[in-house]
């Protein structure tokens, strides 16, 4: 706690000392500023400017400056009126000013000395030029484009994938957002303004299985921020994500929808129909998939009191089940059939997708000085099958996932002075998300290749089930204030996670069979099960509890907390009407919690002192989180059609929950796991083989050179320093043309090392008392360079549209998201030719999407995406997993789909409208094949798929508007 004192001393004298503070940006709101003029051009001071909501009434009342400035920040989003008043002169209305997320909407005001009122509509003028106060890069996806996008599944998240610098990558922990070249872990998602991320994981709050975890229909806009974001925004060193839910206004408003798919409507994946008439594949004559999805909700929203109280109200459920065919080696399917007990391995799996979403929001005008908004959102979600989805996998290799959240927000935004602003922010929220095993009694069973190219699995996956539950609290609150041509923003932002969880892996046991071939692997599998000859197991692993006392479920439990603290202090300095200069300094850091047992107790608790031990015993706090923040945005010339931005920054990044589960109780005297391989075990004999498809018994469990998992000593958490330069043109009215170059190079990326590894020692253990030590690092690397076209039409003349592209080169040398069980190196002696291509590399990223209102109230929205291939390893034949030369080529798979929405508007009365809607996605039904690099052996923390992806589907909606 001295340390956390200390640095907020530390901060105050910066803030004292400091005579420029970093930029202006919000999560929930934007900002409205200007000039006041007269008719000769001088600037007027002391005008009375006020600005107001035209939807709720919410108004906010400023004075022009010396300078004839004027600043309103923490402005809710929507359409706003200027009226501003001065002494001798009529007044002047300006209308139809977007407000939209974190975004500064700049206004000239010209005042009259004599006539009648004069109103400015913008949208009639052409609209506002580009914004030259902004100095970070970020895409906003407005209302009009949330609303009318096709987007599979109703999932907003997906409108990630529409930014620059973002793809949806498959790497061997899943699929992952990237951005900006960093890893999924390493993005912060939040939802108005409060953290949507699961602590333990890492990612999203529910993860990639529920079909979502917000309802569209509540999702107002949403913002991307790429590289550079401001020094409020922290705990993520790669992109930041935010969504600003709806609220209600003056009118009663609401809306109901319906979508619905099914097979029908459904084309068959191209590749994989080449493969069911292929009489040599293992896919021969395998029927089209089943399929149905029903999708239906609806909003409803409007005033409780006019001018001072609104209600919004959206619930969504997603109702889907599909029937897929798997295909299983005969042998394999008439050996579990007959020998194991399980005939039901071959056939058609069901899988479900349900999902349930509702939100309740209030907002209250409590008087001109206080906004208090009140949000709940809730979400279950349930896939039964839900874990994999592998065609070669039998029946039984599955489970069964289920997510269930709350989260409770409350803001309250006070004006003491109309330079003088504060926004605080609560937030409850609570994750549940078990998962579990319904399938045959069975161990976890793998019979393949080593390279994994065929594998064939059976049984209860071996980290199931597993409870697991998370709480945050999370305080935040901002103070804003404005003086000359400076604004001012500083604040902090605490969160206290506690999360808690039951792994069992391995508990029902793992048997791997694997070979250089397929034919291989199964005469050993046959042997072994006939108890003729053990040589053909690999590997086999049971978990199992140190003490004789304890149950493997007491063994496995942890609870424990997390604090992190940060704060920061942040400035929009307006050096010139052209020119923006930006400087902030943000601090945050990561308390962890203690191991579970005393260092002595631990089987390694006499080496800690040695120092050549990895480890100290503890899990490091992380408190040198300190990040600059510089930005510079520049429009030469008088007319604000062209910007030139430059940012830089450090960002730091946290450490998920899974990361540090493993070292506060595998330390070797809690559990461990019973280790056997047909080389040294014997049916029946002192090291016995287990006997399928049974376990050992706990009493064979040898503690004598326990497995452990440590931090290492100096750890750190991942640091990226960015850098940015672009440029932006304003082409045509309404059109803007940006060229962008984004520079990251990270550091301090997690790594997972045996460091009792017998390479390290000239074939002897270094520490011969205990058997692997499974140490965490901050060895690894990675640096993204990459160059962004976009260009984008504002909505007007009825379209809209942005096209966007990316060349880019990521490479990295450890590319493990958060997976502990893996180590991904060839040589724990040389890391040096590990550095290549990352995972997540794709040189080439296109989007291109739309929307068009035609005449009859006809509406067309198409979204083209491409992905180039990514990388892969090198193999020889006949070798073990670790792959000879790391992604030094490419797979022969790219990306591209095209994905189509036409919609017709009927009017029913004045107020009350439907609309019917077809959806059509990937449009030309690109095959579009899923292959996850390298084995799954140990995989278990996402939903992972794999072989066709998915073929062309539609569906039909109504939406009906009042």
């Amino acid at each position: 706690m001295r340390s956390i004192l200390r640095i907020l001393s530390g901060f105050t004298a910066c803030l004292i000392l400091s005579t420029v503070v970093f930029a202006q940006s919000q999560a929930t709101t934007g900002v409205i500023q200007g000039t006041v003029y007269d008719q000769s051009g001088a600037v007027v001071p002391g005008a009375t400017v006020v600005i107001r909501n035209t939807a709720t009434g919410f108004q906010r009342t400023v004075t022009s400056n010396s300078g004839g400035g004027f600043t309103a920040p923490l402005l809710p989003l929507g359409n706003y009126t200027v009226t501003a008043n001065a002494s001798g002169f009529v007044e002047t209305i300006v209308e139809n000013l977007k407000v939209t997320i974190g975004q500064i909407v700049s206004v000239r005001v010209d005042l009259k000395a004599a006539g009648q009122t004069t109103t400015v509509d913008v949208e009639l003028e052409g609209g506002l030029p580009i914004d030259v106060q902004q100095t970070e890069l970020s895409t906003q996806i407005n209302e009009r484009a949330v609303e009318n996008l096709p987007i599979s599944r109703r999932d907003f998240s997906k409108f990630v994938q529409l930014t620059p610098g973002v793809s949806i990558v498959q790497g061997p922990d899943g699929d992952e957002i990237t951005i900006n070249g960093q890893k999924g872990i390493q993005n912060n998602f939040s939802i108005d303004g409060s953290d949507a991320n699961n602590p333990f994981f890492g990612e999203q709050r529910g993860g990639q299985r529920p079909a979502f975890t917000v309802s569209l229909e509540a999702i107002q806009e949403f913002q991307v921020v790429p590289v550079g974001a401001s020094a409020e925004f922290g705990r993520s060193s790669g992109g930041f994500i935010n969504a600003v839910t709806k609220s209600g206004t003056n009118e009663f408003s609401g809306s109901a929808f319906l979508f619905f798919r099914n097979d029908n409507l459904s084309a068959v994946n191209s590749a994989l129909a080449d493969a069911s008439e292929d009489p040599n594949s293992v896919f021969f004559g395998i029927p089209k998939e089943e399929s149905r999805t029903f999708q239906f909700g609806g909003n409803l929203g409007g005033p409780i009191v006019k001018d001072k109280a609104f209600f919004f109200a959206a619930y969504e459920r997603n109702d889907g089940r599909s029937d897929k065919e798997n295909r299983i080696d005969p042998t394999l399917v008439t050996i579990f059939a007959n020998q194991l007990g399980s005939p039901g391995e071959q056939g058609l799996i069901r899988r479900t997708d349900t999902a349930d979403v509702l939100l309740l929001k209030g907002d209250f005008n409590i008087n001109d000085s206080n906004l208090l908004t009140v949000r709940h959102n809730y979400s279950r979600a349930e896939q039964v099958n839900g874990t994999f989805d592998f065609p070669t996998w039998g029946a039984s290799a599955n489970g069964r996932e289920t997510d269930n959240s709350n989260s409770f927000i409350v803001q309250l935004v006070t004006t003491f002075t109309s330079n003088l602003l504060n926004e605080f922010r609560f937030q409850y929220a609570k994750e549940e998300r078990p998962r579990f095993y319904d399938g045959p009694d069975l161990p976890d069973i793998t019979i393949g290749t080593f390279d994994g190219s065929t594998s064939y699995r059976f049984g209860r996956p071996f980290f199931l089930p597993v409870p697991s539950d998370d709480t945050r609290f999370q305080f935040t609150n901002n103070i804003t204030y404005i003086t000359g041509d400076h604004l001012l923003k500083f604040g902090a932002d605490i969160n206290r996670v506690k999360v808690s969880q039951t792994f069992i892996g391995f508990a029902r046991g793992r048997y791997i069979f694997a070979a250089p071939t397929f034919a291989a692997a199964l005469t050993g599998f046959q042997n072994y099960l006939d108890q003729s000859d053990p040589s053909g197991l690999s590997l086999y692993l049971q978990f199992a509890p140190a003490n004789a006392g304890t149950t493997v479920e007491e063994a496995g439990t942890q609870a424990y907390s997390n604090f992190e603290p940060g704060i920061y202090a942040q400035d929009t300095w307006n050096v010139r009407p052209n020119l923006t200069l930006n400087l902030g300094f943000r601090w945050e850091g990561q308390y962890q919690p203690d191991i579970i047992n005393p260092i002595g107790s631990t089987a390694y608790g006499n080496l800690v002192s040695d120092p050549n031990f990895p480890s100290d015993g503890t899990i490091p706090d992380f408190t040198d989180g300190y990040q600059p923040r510089l930005g510079l945005s520049w429009s030469p010339g008088d007319d604000g059609k062209t910007a030139i931005r430059l940012g830089a920054g450090v960002y730091y990044a946290r450490i998920p929950g899974l990361v540090v589960a493993g070292p506060r109780n595998t330390d070797g005297s809690i559990a461990g796991n019973i280790y056997r391989d047909g080389s040294f075990c014997t049916f029946g004999g002192g090291a016995e083989c287990p006997v399928l498809p049974g376990i050992l018994p706990l009493s064979a469990f040898n503690n004598s050179n326990p497995g452990i998992a440590v931090f290492e000593r100096n750890f750190k958490n991942p640091r990226t320093v960015q850098f940015s330069a672009s440029i932006e043109r304003e082409i045509a009215p309404q059109m803007t043309f940006l060229f962008a170059y984004n520079f990251a190079n990270t550091d301090r990326l997690t790594r997972f090392v045996n460091r009792n590894d017998p390479a390290l020692n000239g074939g002897t253990a270094p520490f011969p008392t205990l058997g692997e030590i499974r140490s965490t690092e901050s060895s690894a690397r990675s640096r993204y360079q990459g160059l962004t076209f976009t260009l984008n039409k504002r909505f007007s003349d009825k379209y809209q549209f942005q096209v966007n592209y990316l060349a880019s080169w990521d490479k990295s040398d450890d590319d493990n998201e958060r997976d502990p069980f893996t180590f991904r190196y060839a040589d724990v002696n040389n890391f040096v030719p590990e550095y290549n291509y990352s995972d997540r590399d794709q040189r080439h990223r296109f989007n291109a999407f739309a929307t068009f209102e035609l005449p009859y109230e006809i509406l067309i929205s198409p979204i083209v995406q491409y992905r180039s291939a990514q990388p892969l390893n090198r193999r020889t034949p006949g070798s073990g997993p670790s792959p000879i030369l790391r992604n030094d080529r490419r797979k022969d798979i790219t990306f591209f789909t095209v994905d189509f929405r036409a919609s017709k508007v009927f009017k029913l009365t004045e107020k009350v409208s439907l609309e019917g809607i077809f959806e059509a996605f990937n449009l030309f039904n690109r095959d579009n094949i899923r292959s996850v690099p390298g084995s799954l052996t140990f995989n278990f923390d996402g939903t992972l798929t794999a072989g066709f992806g998915d073929p062309r589907q539609a569906q039909f909606g109504l939406r009906l508007k009042f």
